[in-house]
């Protein structure tokens, strides 16, 4: 049986400029329907074309991750999913 990862991404962005380059910096935590962090779901984050924009990470304990990337998008996917979990995609 395959349990619902509903994913709940609190996001925090923040932007810090060295030279021409930005990196972007998204925090967040990913939870179950009943509000229980989820640990060791994998997370990553494409551009809407597809086009991986970071390493994928994998969330704590608390269900919490972070991923950092160079450039990025405007507009991004995350995406969190682990084996038994349904995968969960949010724009």
């Amino acid at each position: 049986m395959k349990y619902r990862a509903f994913a709940v991404f609190i996001l925090c962005v923040a932007i810090c400029f060295t030279g021409c380059d930005h990196v972007i910096v998204v925090e967040g935590n990913v939870k179950d329907k009943n509000g229980q962090p989820l640990t060791g779901m994998d997370v990553s984050m494409h551009s809407l074309r597809g086009t991986q924009l970071c390493l994928p990470t994998t969330t704590d304990e608390l269900g919490e991750f972070d991923l950092d990337t160079v450039g990025g998008a405007a507009k991004f996917t995350l995406t969190a999913s682990k084996p038994g979990f349904e995968l969960q995609k949010k724009s």
